[in-house]
């Protein structure tokens, strides 16, 4: 059985951080713990517990902001995983996120159960695995590394994943060649197989 994901939602806008909290549970067959935080004053203080895996952070959080979170979260100590949820658009924040260390970002415009949920325990599984494995090189989430993982994952060649990807085929395996990389589409690799036999399931049993 998959070991259980604790997350913590943050977003100031109630009816968006039950929305965002309904999506991961509706995205995802691996078990998870949600912990929500309606302010950056609340987010704070339970993350210094340090007991979670992943803090998905809505990026407008009243004064403050959802970077300004990740950085405080940061020095404060959190070892686990900050994934923010941005505008419209917004490439520059989107860049910002990633150098001020999140492991992923997603537009609230691409908002849906399973792409949430996915990236949610893609930043988990790397969280945890520079946790467990301190003095290992494992890679560093990059922009566009979802992607590549689903198409490698989906069967995609190695120029089909790239291209998805928007890389080159040299980084592609370059970034095949680091620690907990191929895990990490294999793991993906059977989520979708256990989705596909589950709705396959459902339609043998609708059509009785």
């Amino acid at each position: 059985m998959a070991e259980t994901i604790k997350v913590i939602v943050v977003d100031d806008d109630a009816e968006d951080l039950e929305m965002l909290a309904a999506f991961l549970e509706a995205g995802t067959s691996v078990p998870m713990e949600i912990k929500t935080a309606q302010s950056y004053d609340a987010a704070l203080s339970m993350m210094r517990n340090g007991d979670s895996d992943v803090a998905l952070i809505d990026h407008r959080l009243g004064s403050k902001t959802g970077l300004d979170l990740i950085r405080a979260s940061r020095a404060q100590g959190f070892t686990g995983a900050h994934v923010l949820v941005t505008g419209f658009g917004s490439d520059a924040v989107d860049e910002e996120a990633l150098t001020a260390g999140a492991a992923g970002y997603i537009p609230k415009g691409e908002l849906e159960p399973e792409p949430l949920a996915r990236m949610v325990r893609y930043a988990a599984s790397t969280a945890r695995a520079n946790t467990t494995e301190p003095t290992r090189s494992t890679w560093t989430p990059r922009k566009g590394d979802l992607a590549l993982h689903l198409a490698l994952a989906k069967g995609s060649t190695v120029r089909e994943a790239a291209a998805v990807a928007g890389i080159s085929e040299r980084t592609v395996h370059r970034r095949m060649d680091e620690p907990g990389f191929l895990e990490e589409v294999e793991r993906l690799r059977s989520e979708l197989r256990d989705r596909a036999l589950d709705m396959a399931a459902r339609d043998i049993s609708e059509a009785r």
